[in-house]
């Protein structure tokens, strides 16, 4: 890469050259551009090396900003087609006299979806073990028995005496 204006090589030509090249190390370069790297050269290509990381660094910056740009118009698309998707299910529910729960479900499952959460929801998924759902169960059922004179909900067994049921029994009529 001559110039003519007297400098044997083009260096403002051969460091933007550079500066969009793969290539990281400036002595790599030069030898693939020019076939030859010394003591000239060495001079010459002084701070490129930091300056392709700032150009770099530039280019990631603008790259992430449009990258977020574009995800947001994105999301904000997809957003407002849920919301109308939602609240036309939701009118079509209002008209009906008596919503069915297979339809409310679906308006549920349609937004769990478009949220990226599970739609499905089992006692292992929540933050509880199934021993700690137990004793959650046991606790309840304390509480349940001090406060009533009815039966254990969990075992149908009777607070008081073991002759009782725990469920008053209506008498026979005559």
């Amino acid at each position: 890469m001559k110039n003519g204006r007297g400098s044997k090589y083009n260096w403002p030509a051969l460091k933007l050259q550079y500066f969009q090249a793969p290539t990281l190390h400036v002595e790599e370069f030069i030898r693939g551009a020019i076939g030859v790297w010394n003591g000239n050269m060495s001079k010459q290509t002084l701070g490129w090396r930091a300056g392709k990381d700032v150009y770099l660094a530039e280019q990631a910056r603008l790259a992430l900003e449009k990258f977020k740009k574009d995800s947001a118009k994105q999301i904000a698309d997809t957003l407002q087609t849920m919301s109308f998707v939602v609240s036309r299910e939701a009118d079509r529910l209002l008209d009906s006299p008596r919503p069915k729960t297979r339809d409310i479900k679906h308006i549920w499952e349609m937004a769990r979806t478009e949220g990226g959460m599970p739609t499905r929801i089992s006692k292992m998924d929540m933050d509880l073990s199934p021993a700690k759902f137990d004793e959650a169960r046991k606790t309840f059922d304390e509480k349940f028995n001090e406060n009533s004179n009815k039966s254990n909900a969990t075992s149908g067994k009777s607070n008081e005496g073991k002759g009782k049921q725990g469920v008053s029994r209506k008498p026979k009529s005559r």
